[in-house]
């Protein structure tokens, strides 16, 4: 799950510096990666594990395809980087040469219906951990929304390898108003605590949906409130709004009450109105 995701579709104005594509989550590995695909601590960059193909284990299928969790509108982003790590069978082979990777983008599952195909324009060393970027700014120049609707991402390789680990997978922009890390520290900070807070106990498990949204619609708005700029239109009326509205959510918990929030409470991103059902 994506907690920034769900804190970031209250403040839908809010430009992240980041999209985090995949998280290598054990739970999501087959759905995201596919059966060939192996969990590795060995290698791995700023998460605990990487995503293996091991063509000694299983045939390494190209392309390799990452189905999104999420569709992911890319049209503000400027480039698109991974970590990788990769051996070859063959000992001459000290790299993969400039366009010997394509970065695929498409907006089916599977990589149905392609968007673009970017290839490396760097070379990367075998048996080292490298992060490669793929610029998309210039192709988004030419075409404004061609990259609004992404749900797969493939990665060609057209060297003969016989490991692969993918370690990160990234789209980033050059202009923003958040991190994620910073999104998180309001989840961390304000959503949860403030959630804890209410209820006078840590949350029970399993986590009632409504006490979920109330973590991250905390989070939405103290970031509106304390974060809030010439930048972006979202008022401090709409920020205590949000807030306002959790509040609800855990009172009506703590009432024993049966509202589903999915099903009964409609609130939308920027600055448009709430529909309150209470």
């Amino acid at each position: 799950m994506r907690t920034y995701k769900e804190v970031l579709k209250y403040i839908k104005e809010i430009i992240v510096d980041r999209f985090i594509l995949t998280e290598f989550d054990n739970d999501a590995l087959e759905i995201e990666w596919g059966e060939n695909a192996v969990s590795d601590n060995t290698i791995s960059t700023v998460y605990d594990y990487s995503v293996k193909f091991d063509s000694i284990e299983n045939e390494i299928i190209n392309p390799i395809c990452l189905n999104l969790l999420f569709t992911e509108n890319l049209n503000d982003r400027k480039k698109i980087e991974i970590d990788i790590y990769v051996e070859s069978s063959d000992p001459e082979m000290e790299e993969i040469k400039i366009g010997d990777l394509e970065l695929i983008l498409a907006s089916g599952k599977n990589l149905k219906v392609v968007r673009e195909v970017i290839k490396n324009s760097t070379v990367i060393p075998c048996n080292e951990i490298t992060t490669v970027s793929f610029d998309i700014s210039g192709i988004l120049k030419s075409s404004a929304s061609k990259f609004g609707n992404i749900n797969s991402v493939g990665f060609n390789f057209k060297s003969d390898l016989s490991v692969i680990n993918i370690c990160r997978v990234e789209a980033l922009a050059s202009d923003y108003i958040v991190t994620y890390e910073e999104i998180m520290k309001f989840y961390e900070d304000r959503g949860l605590k403030i959630v804890i807070s209410e209820l006078g106990e840590p949350i029970p498990e399993p986590v009632d949906v409504n006490l979920l949204e109330a973590t991250y619609m905390y989070a939405a708005g103290y970031i509106l409130l304390e974060l809030n700029s010439n930048e972006f239109k979202t008022s401090r009326d709409y920020a205590n709004k949000i807030l306002k509205e959790a509040s609800k959510l855990v009172l009506r918990y703590l009432n024993k009450g049966t509202l589903d929030y999915n099903k009964k409470n409609r609130l939308y991103g920027g600055s448009r109105k709430i529909i309150d059902w209470w």
